[in-house]
């Protein structure tokens, strides 16, 4: 487990109890900042992080965090973004705040119609293998999601 990660962790838990982070539930209506929300971040598996790469969000479902700052997480995508803007975060071994744009439905469709055969032939590695790669900028309430069947 990474320096860096370990700094990603412990941000993205830091507003949920002890319990949440030693295993328990994770309680999205119980944490310090009672926004009724799970934590999450950016999963982004290119090796340059850039404008307009495609991310996921996802979130953690399970998180032990050990004295050490190691942490066993189970982490399940939630959303399909591109990245919008990116900052490196100064002194934590390359972890970026970044802005995304939720893809729609059918832009999610035909992305993953299109690059598929591409990301798992250049990167050998299967598009639903989750890492760790950013924190989430959730400055806004926005559902930029289409709703509806499409």
């Amino acid at each position: 487990f990474e320096p860096r990660y370990r700094i990603l962790i412990a941000h993205v838990m830091k507003h949920f109890s002890v319990e949440a982070k030693s295993g328990g539930t994770i309680d999205p209506h119980n944490n310090l900042m009672n926004n009724g929300k799970m934590p999450q971040f950016i999963y982004e598996h290119h090796p340059k992080l850039m404008r307009s790469a495609p991310a996921y969000i996802v979130e953690v479902k399970s998180c032990v965090i050990y004295q050490n700052g190691r942490a066993d997480v189970i982490l399940v995508p939630v959303a399909k973004v591109a990245i919008e803007t990116i900052h490196e975060i100064p002194n934590t071994g390359q972890l970026f705040y970044a802005r995304v744009l939720r893809l729609s439905k059918s832009a999610v469709r035909r992305s993953e119609a299109r690059n598929s055969m591409v990301l798992r032939r250049s990167l050998n590695v299967d598009p639903n293998d989750l890492a760790l790669a950013g924190l989430y900028d959730d400055d806004d309430d926005d559902d930029d999601s289409e709703s509806g069947s499409d």
